[in-house]
């Protein structure tokens, strides 16, 4: 008796049907294959089927977590924690951002992490918390919940493979704050490549919209501390002021309305060898960028420190302008200034 020949279905094989190739040529057409008709009908399929506000489809899933990670503010000066057994897109988008990445073990039931080992790498640090659903197996997210408590770190899931699984009948990736799915050829559905971030939060949703489409966020670090301004006037360093602004902040109010009474010191309250250190950081950054003219550099002093902000290439010329300021108490007229400035942008270079 011949034995019935046995189906070899292999493991992660996408299925493309005709339907699927339908709608390919639908886009191709289009003319405009990204960001079309279908990928916010995608969003808006995974939005209901997940029963979430927000979804993002991104190029892929590692772009999901590195986007997600951003949105939530974390970067070079974080932690980010993530289980030692996962694909290395996880710990590869976690690095873009810049963090510290930190393994810990996993459970060899259901390798998701070991919770007392995930306690004990938890520290003032710790920006976020990257649970992987391996294969589809939920990690052991109310549990993770009940260790952060009410302490700032963002749960990011790393749902790339548990599109449509459950765990304690909630779908997985939308229990943290920001679900992270991939959409390549060995995945639940398949794009061709591509990913799906969904959240809850409008914030985030805001935030990914804006770093996916390259209208990039940057957050800088504040750096506390006195406002001080340097001028150098061609190979001269012409001298520097102190700005105390009588609002929070030194912003666009407090520098160009005269209302706001931010206060011009000049000379500056510092000791003589802290003015040289100022004029000489301020007159390198001049000749190393390859200025020439005028130029005005911002500084913060803080803790006996200089920190560079930027360097104006060039400086306004208003009545609250700072530059004319300092001349001015050099002994530089304003007209004479304008001289100067005139003459050596005629020159040949």
């Amino acid at each position: 008796m011949l034995e019935k020949k046995k189906k070899k279905i292999n493991f992660w094989e996408p299925i493309i049907g005709t339907q699927e190739i339908q709608n390919i040529k639908k886009v191709l057409n289009m003319n405009w294959p990204n960001e079309g008709l279908f990928t916010k009908l995608l969003e808006e399929k995974i939005k209901k089927i997940l029963g979430v506000k927000y979804a993002v489809c991104t190029t892929s899933g590692t772009a999901s977590i590195f986007l997600s990670l951003k949105a939530v503010g974390v970067s070079r000066k974080h932690e980010v924690i993530i289980p030692d057994i996962t694909f290395g897109a996880t710990a590869m988008a976690a690095s873009l951002t810049g963090a510290k990445i930190v393994l810990v073990d996993v459970n060899k039931e259901n390798l998701s992490f070991n919770l007392k080992e995930l306690k004990k790498k938890i520290n003032n640090k710790t920006k976020a918390i990257l649970p992987v659903h391996i294969s589809g197996r939920g990690a052991n997210l109310k549990d993770i919940k009940k260790i952060i408590n009410r302490k700032k770190i963002f749960i990011i899931e790393d749902a790339a493979e548990a599109l449509y699984s459950k765990s304690n009948n909630q779908f997985l990736g939308t229990i943290g704050d920001l679900g992270c799915f991939s959409l390549t050829a060995s995945k639940t559905i398949t794009t061709g490549q591509g990913g799906v971030i969904v959240t809850n939060n409008n914030n985030f949703f805001k935030k990914v919209k804006l770093l996916k489409n390259y209208k990039k966020i940057l957050i800088e670090e504040f750096i506390p501390g006195r406002e001080i301004q340097a001028a150098i006037i061609g190979s001269k360093k012409l001298g520097a002021i102190e700005l105390k602004p009588k609002r929070k902040f030194y912003d666009y109010q407090a520098k160009y309305n005269s209302k706001a009474k931010t206060k011009h010191i000049i000379p500056v309250d510092l000791p003589k060898f802290k003015l040289k250190k100022l004029m000489n950081i301020a007159y390198k950054a001049h000749k190393i960028i390859g200025c020439r003219g005028v130029t005005r550099s911002d500084f913060k002093y803080f803790k006996g420190k200089f920190y560079l902000l930027e360097i104006n290439t060039q400086p306004g010329m208003t009545k609250l302008s700072l530059v004319p300021e300092i001349a001015a108490y050099k002994g530089i007229t304003f007209l004479k200034l304008i001289e100067w400035m005139l003459k050596d942008a005629s020159k040949k270079k």
